[in-house]
């Protein structure tokens, strides 16, 4: 969970894990992220390669138990990582968070084949793969970063529908 170390009279002081995340993330965010942003946002252009490469330095699934291939990390954690990527470009942070939710969301109330099998892919990947048919997705008819926001979002709304469905009948 999230460690804070108390220095006294109500100073908190991050602890040297939260140090290192926070360094690495903002090294990552100002040589991969700050450099593009302003073109990506000219061009309306979704920069999935530079997603992928977040993938291994676990921020696919941030507060996700390890178990399934997750980080395992705590909340304030996350706002270090979010902080140090929306310096650098608030679009990109603002996907790393939803796709941390939607992820999330599986790993708290999915049951344990549900989380075994998402967790080895992306939320995204698999919501659209089965409930985008299931629900209706298939109509949404936009492109680039909207499109990929639209289907995350899909995504979340289906997997809250699925598992509320599930849990009321």
């Amino acid at each position: 969970m999230d460690a804070i170390s108390e220095t006294g009279a109500g100073q908190f002081e991050l602890s040297e894990d939260q140090r290192a995340i926070r360094e690495m993330t903002a090294a990552f965010a100002a040589d991969r992220v700050a450099p593009y942003a302003l073109d990506w946002d000219r061009e309306r252009y979704f920069p999935a390669n530079i997603i992928r490469e977040t993938g291994p330095l676990g921020f696919g699934g941030i507060y996700v138990r390890e178990d399934v291939g997750g980080s395992g990390l705590g909340r304030l954690d996350a706002v270090l990582i979010f902080e140090a990527l929306a310096a650098a470009c608030p679009a990109f942070a603002a996907f790393i968070s939803i796709h941390n939710m939607a992820t999330w969301m599986i790993d708290s109330f999915g049951d344990e084949a549900q989380r075994q099998r998402f967790g080895q892919r992306s939320a995204s990947e698999r919501v659209n793969g089965r409930l985008k048919e299931f629900f209706g997705g298939w109509t949404v008819r936009v492109r680039g970063a909207a499109k990929v926001m639209c289907h995350l979002m899909f995504g979340i709304v289906a997997i809250t529908a699925l598992s509320l469905w599930q849990r009321l009948c």
